[in-house]
C-alpha cells in the first residue's frame, strides 16, 4: 500500500498551521488547503497561542508515534476508483527544538563556568595553604600576609 506523507507547518495564507505535502526529495510543496507555495516562516512572525496549540500536538504527536500518525485516507484520482493510500502526518515542533537546545548549552555553558571557578578558588587555597599570618604573603606584594591577602582568602573559602 502506497504511503503519502504530510507535514503540518505554518502556512502564511491559511494562517495556521496546516498539513502540507512532501514532493521529490523531502521537499516541503504546498498547502493542502489553500494550495500556495510554501515560503519560510520566521518563529516571531506566528501568534503565540498557534504556537502553543502546535507544541500540544507535537507533544501528542511525540507520545503516540507510530499508534496515531497513520491512518488510512481516500485519495481521489482522476479515474473513478478510490485509491487508499496509508498517510503519515509529520508534526512540525514549532521551535521547540531549538528552544530546548538552546536552554542545554546555556545550562553547560553555566556549569563549565562554575566548574572553571571552583578550579581556580581551589589553586587560589592551594597557593596559600600554611602560610602563617605574620609571614611575608605569598603574592610578592612585600606585605605580611595579614595585610595583603588574608581577607580575600577568607572570602574565598567561606
Amino acid at each position: 500500500m502506497p504511503t503519502r506523507v504530510l507535514q503540518r507547518i505554518w502556512c502564511k495564507s491559511c494562517n495556521d498551521f496546516t498539513l502540507h505535502s512532501k514532493g521529490f526529495e523531502d521537499k516541503i510543496t504546498r498547502c493542502n488547503d489553500c494550495k500556495t507555495e510554501y515560503t519560510e516562516v520566521y518563529l516571531k512572525d506566528i501568534p503565540r497561542d498557534k504556537i502553543l496549540e502546535q507544541r500540544e500536538r507535537y507533544k501528542a504527536y511525540k507520545a503516540n508515534k507510530g499508534i496515531v500518525s497513520k491512518y488510512l485516507s481516500m485519495f481521489q484520482s482522476s479515474n473513478p476508483f478510490k485509491e487508499k493510500f496509508e498517510t503519515e502526518i509529520i508534526e512540525s515542533d514549532a521551535g521547540q527544538k531549538s528552544i530546548d537546545e538552546e536552554r542545554r548549552k546555556r545550562i553547560d555553558e553555566q556549569y563549565e563556568e562554575r566548574k572553571r571557578l571552583k578550579k581556580l578558588q581551589e589553586e587560589e587555597e592551594l597557593k596559600y595553604k600554611g602560610v602563617g599570618r605574620n609571614d611575608d604573603c605569598p603574592c610578592g606584594s612585600g606585605k605580611k600576609y595579614k595585610k595583603c591577602c588574608l581577607i580575600r582568602i577568607q572570602n574565598i573559602t567561606n
